[in-house]
């Protein structure tokens, strides 16, 4: 019996998508045995071939939802709005908007458009319509402190045609959080508690301000506002509003490849 050379490779059909390392026997070109979770793979390609076929947004293991366009899952299409002076000068740089974009892409959902605009009402409100009248699911940051010019959920409340109301949860984390750090409580920091009806207050592990979670009507549209400090806003993002996205999309991921190259131009690799 003469066995196959070492450098065959693996039939294409049964790799998975993730490689791990695979023991494969071969005699006269005929496999003898392969590992259970080979075949179950195979036997799963197999089985939604055909659906990924009729659908071009089908998602294994995820049911089928609409947004408000009429298109499912893999359609759904996002923007960052992101609030403060000291971004539209070029005093600071919009790192923020850098980190919400590429964790949207975990979650299989396309950041396509980038904001900034100045800590002025009439402006944020005009850029909330604006964007609401295209995205599917708005994320805002900055201006939800508690000082005059921290003015976002008011722009937010009157770009969707709601009231602010007072939320005690929100104001009891608020004040938890000043008796934990021996500070005398100032009533202007409850200004934080207040938020848009029918909104979900997020909590804020290593600040006072609170964000949003915001649904907008019955076909899908989500607005979330999160605070402009970049470390509130991170820990918001991956406590909260990360698994409300991932139970909305289900198991969807975007895939990017990064192909490196030396001594070539651009146009040399474009032909």
């Amino acid at each position: 019996d003469q066995r196959m050379p070492r450098d065959n490779a693996v039939p294409q059909h049964l790799l998975p998508f993730q490689p791990f390392p695979i023991l494969l026997s071969f005699r006269h070109d005929r496999i003898l045995s392969v590992p259970s979770s080979v075949t179950r793979w195979a036997r799963f390609r197999s089985q939604t071939a055909d659906a990924r076929a009729r659908d071009p947004y089908y998602t294994e293991r995820t049911p089928r939802r609409q947004n408000r366009r009429g298109c499912y899952n893999g359609a759904m299409q996002a923007e960052v709005v992101a609030i403060g002076a000291e971004l539209t000068s070029g005093y600071t740089v919009n790192t923020n908007a850098a980190y919400l974009a590429s964790r949207l892409q975990d979650v299989g959902i396309p950041c396509l458009r980038h904001t900034a605009v100045p800590d002025e009402r009439a402006m944020i409100i005009q850029t909330l319509r604006e964007t609401l009248s295209r995205a599917d699911l708005l994320l805002v940051t900055g201006g939800l402190g508690p000082t005059f010019d921290d003015v976002t959920m008011e722009a937010i409340a009157a770009a969707t045609g709601r009231q602010l109301v007072f939320v005690e949860s929100a104001a009891r984390r608020i004040r938890v959080f000043y008796r934990a750090f021996h500070r005398r409580l100032n009533r202007q920091a409850l200004r934080q508690a207040y938020l848009p009806e029918g909104g979900a207050a997020l909590p804020n592990p290593v600040g006072t301000a609170p964000g949003l979670w915001l649904a907008l009507g019955p076909g899908g549209q989500v607005l979330v506002a999160l605070p402009g400090v970049p470390q509130e806003m991170r820990a918001i993002v991956e406590q909260s509003v990360l698994p409300r996205l991932r139970r909305l999309r289900g198991r969807t991921v975007l895939l990017s490849r990064t192909l490196r190259t030396a001594g070539l131009v651009e146009l040399q690799i474009q032909a």
